[in-house]
């Protein structure tokens, strides 16, 4: 295995930890953020620190998955967009098995779907940079033969 293929896995893996953390951090934070609620430990919204470090965690280790997946199979950007939206569903399935009718987890279930479709695009896309270009064959020894494409006998 050589050290470009390393370095292209390795980045696909930390581009999801860093896209997942981000997203996940946002996406528990926002709806702590808005929360109006009041109980004996405060207000919703004094909650926001504890969520967003939650969701980053939360959203890391998403992402760590996604990357791990588009970096075994080498997932160019849609594959890498099915993996992520593929992983997003079974976030989304397992979140709603348990929310009952809280909104606040809906939403982070629903939300993780596209969230996650983005982070497996961005990690795929990303580690697809590095990806060797195909080589062109352009040696004249080779071409030289090689009738020029006609239209019509044009």
């Amino acid at each position: 295995m050589s050290a470009r293929l390393i370095l292209q896995k390795l980045v696909a893996v930390l581009v999801g930890l860093v896209s997942g953390a981000l997203f996940g951090a946002a996406l528990f934070g926002i709806p702590t953020y808005m929360d109006t609620s009041s109980g004996f430990l405060g207000t919703g919204r004094s909650w926001t620190p504890l969520a967003v470090l939650a969701g980053s965690i939360c959203g890391g280790i998403t992402g760590i998955v996604i990357g791990v997946i588009v970096a075994i199979v080498g997932a160019r950007k849609f594959y890498g967009a099915l993996a992520g939206f593929v992983v997003g569903l079974c976030v989304a399935v397992y979140l709603r098995a348990n929310a009952g009718n809280d909104w606040e987890i809906l939403i982070v279930a629903f939300g993780s779907i596209p969230l996650s479709a983005i982070v497996g695009l961005l990690s795929a896309t990303v580690s697809g940079l590095l990806r060797p270009k195909r080589q062109s064959v352009t040696d004249e020894s080779t071409t030289e033969n090689i009738p020029k494409p006609t239209v019509f006998g044009l």
